[in-house]
């Protein structure tokens, strides 16, 4: 029996999100001119977290999410803000990386 659709989650399936999430928040926060180092990476990982909480109680809308987690960060980090919201979105989808045997999942889809 042959498929005509085939619906998949890519995050964690045939896509590493993890890795890309680092290198675009890499990425966002040297347009910034913050260095990425391990703590502003581990509050903007507790604050986005805190936000998707949020999201899932209904507290706020995805588009809120987007720009708020930065909004946060930057009363840490001076340098950082709102603006990078759309930065951040712009080099995540930049950034692919499969894993382990997951482009070849996809070819052979």
């Amino acid at each position: 029996m042959a498929y005509k659709y085939v619906l998949l989650d890519a995050d964690g399936t045939f896509l590493d999100f993890n890795k890309a999430e680092r290198k675009a928040l890499t990425m966002t926060f040297e347009q910034a001119g913050l260095e990425a180092n391990e703590g502003i990476i581990s509050d903007y990982n507790r604050i986005n977290k805190q936000m998707w909480e949020a999201l899932e109680r209904g507290e706020i809308t995805r588009d809120t999410l987007r720009v708020r987690r930065f909004e946060l960060l930057g009363q840490i980090y001076p340098e950082a803000g709102a603006f990078m919201a759309q930065s951040y979105v712009e080099n995540l989808a930049q950034c692919v990386f499969f894993l382990d045997g997951g482009q070849e999942f996809l070819i052979n889809l």
